[in-house]
């Protein structure tokens, strides 16, 4: 508005102004004034010469500015309801207009769902000044509700038609209420021939997924030359041409620097990425290595006979057992079911543990040795750890209860750090010596050896671990492409049986199945148990009939 964001705009008023315009907004809400009313009440009335207004403004700037801020009342309202009721919904949605003049901002926030535990994390409409997007109850009925999308691009065809028309005048420098009305004609022509100016699509349908079904002169048109080339090579979807963080669109120079095309791509990252992680990788790689006589000590009083002994054992734990996460399912199903990809904290503001950005880009700092700083949202880690995916180490579970099993493919953009990186005690990726390494910043410590021997003793029968060896996973991970298997824990069972529609997690498992990744719970009942405890285990086997999944008992 006037050159500036709303943010901007509001800051650059007088506070008392600002408090003036919004109660006066407010006030025609619930009164159910015209826009007209309540813009009149902003910019005053032109029999006074505009004096009687609260600020002197364009017809224009006031109108944006009413609009905007009846927006953003009433999805405020709407959210204050919809947290007063979370025990009867399963989440609150944003939806956005399915037409060409949706932004792309709101076109990739279309369709996000916060599920009950997460409704004080909503992000509110407005997006920007004169936004249409609003915030609706999220109920998991399945198929059947429809959502209305515009069949074409009424302003296009208008323009088209105009200057074909007007060879020496431009659409785009015709006043705003002509443009409508030429679109109006558009869109009654079009009625005469018999088709629907709006179709209709299924009610789970995205922004995304309307774009993908318009034409390729709508696609290009709406996205701009370079983002639709690389939308049509399967590179670069909706989502990630905007920051989830901030709303602001990516640059076209940032999206060519990180999807640069001199260079062939591996497994569907660009080539930027990867020189990233390469980077990542030789920061983290043996080099000279200067072990102290106090770390040699440590070394030695924690069951390693000495450096050597210590570095097999710790190369050797992370190549004999499985790279694993911990999540609660029933929290992210509904993503994963309309996009299956394990997203890292800056892409979703959420987490099982702590939601600490700035912390998180301090350790992401200290494992990369600066060369995170660089790095898009997306392309930052999902974490992990190393161990055995039938048992539970340190404090794991405190993530969730489902356990997600990596491929061995992705191994080659990992890293791992001996304990949790909070500790910020650096990391390696083929070879544990690189914590050795003469370039690193960060100091170890005696207790860092007793954490590495406690790890060591967890693999033996009979000891259970405190602590675990951690994996940062760079760049997001793929559940068809990355992941083997999913071990779903009994809560998420449970949870999932009992209230996520079927729907939904018929559209995950589908995905999955066809991904070739398996599904399966493992229990833990004895012979005696089961017969002590028969109804508990006989609801464990309809619930696990109802997901289709198998239960291995481990034991028998």
């Amino acid at each position: 508005m006037d050159g500036k964001t709303i943010g901007q705009w509001f800051g650059d008023l007088q506070y008392k102004n600002t408090n003036l315009i919004f109660h006066s907004v407010q006030n025609g809400v619930i009164k159910g004034m015209t826009l007209n009313s309540i813009m009149q009440a902003i910019r005053g009335t032109k029999e006074r010469d505009f004096q009687d207004g609260i600020m002197t403004t364009t017809r224009k700037s006031a109108e944006v500015l009413a609009r905007t801020t009846i927006n953003a009342i009433a999805n405020q309202s709407r959210l204050e309801m919809f947290q007063a009721n979370a025990d009867v919904l399963d989440g609150v949605r944003w939806r956005s207009a399915l037409d060409h003049r949706t932004c792309m901002i709101c076109g990739a926030y279309d369709g996000t769902i916060w599920t009950p535990d997460k409704l004080q994390e909503v992000k509110v409409p407005p997006a920007h000044p004169n936004c249409r997007c609003r915030l609706v109850p999220y109920i998991d009925i399945g198929e059947g509700v429809e959502r209305p999308a515009e069949a074409e691009n009424f302003d296009l065809i208008a323009k088209e038609k105009y200057e074909a028309k007007y060879k020496d005048k431009k659409y785009d420098n015709l006043s705003y209420e002509y443009r409508r009305k030429l679109r109006y004609d558009a869109i009654r022509e079009y009625s005469k021939s018999g088709k629907s100016p709006y179709k209709r699509l299924p009610g789970e349908a995205k922004f995304s997924d309307y774009l993908a079904g318009q034409s390729e002169k709508f696609q290009e048109e709406w996205l701009g030359k370079y983002r639709y080339e690389k939308y049509k090579e399967g590179k670069l979807p909706l989502e990630y041409m905007v920051k989830p963080d901030t709303g602001f669109k990516y640059t076209v120079e940032q999206l060519a620097r990180d999807f640069s095309s001199d260079k062939a791509e591996r497994d569907g990252w660009s080539n930027s990425f990867w020189e990233k992680v390469d980077s990542i990788k030789d920061y983290n790689a043996l080099k000279d290595i200067v072990v102290p006589p106090e770390m040699e000590q440590a070394i030695r009083k924690n069951r390693f006979s000495n450096v050597d002994d210590f570095v097999k054992k710790i190369n050797d734990y992370v190549e004999s057992n499985d790279v694993l996460l911990r999540t609660k399912l029933r929290n992210i199903l509904e993503q994963l079911a309309e996009e299956p990809i394990l997203k890292n904290q800056f892409e979703t503001k959420s987490s099982n543990a702590i939601v600490d950005l700035d912390g998180r880009r301090q350790w992401e700092r200290v494992v990369s040795g600066g060369k995170s700083d660089d790095m898009m949202h997306r392309e930052r880690p999902v974490y992990g750890y190393v161990s055995d995916v039938k048992r539970s180490v340190g404090d794991v579970g405190n993530y969730g209860d489902t356990t997600v099993v990596f491929n061995k493919s992705v191994r080659n953009r990992m890293t791992f750090t001996i304990g949790n990186s909070s500790s910020q005690q650096g990391a390696f990726s083929d070879d544990v010596r690189a914590i050795f390494n003469t370039d690193r910043k960060t100091k170890l410590h005696g207790g860092f050896m007793e954490l590495a021997s406690d790890i060591i003793k967890g693999g033996e029968a009979g000891h259970t671990s405190q602590w675990y060896l951690e994996s940062q996973i760079w760049g997001s991970a793929d559940l068809r492409q990355d992941v083997s298997e999913i071990a779903i824990g009994i809560n998420d069972l449970q949870n999932i049986a009992g209230r996520v529609e079927y729907g939904t997690w018929q559209r995950f498992k589908k995905q999955m199945d066809s991904a070739n990744v398996r599904i399966v719970h493992y229990a833990n009942y004895t012979a005696e148990q089961i017969k002590e405890k028969m109804s508990e285990w006989e609801l464990l086997q309809a619930d696990a009939r109802k997901l289709g999944i198998p239960i291995i008992n481990i034991a028998r």
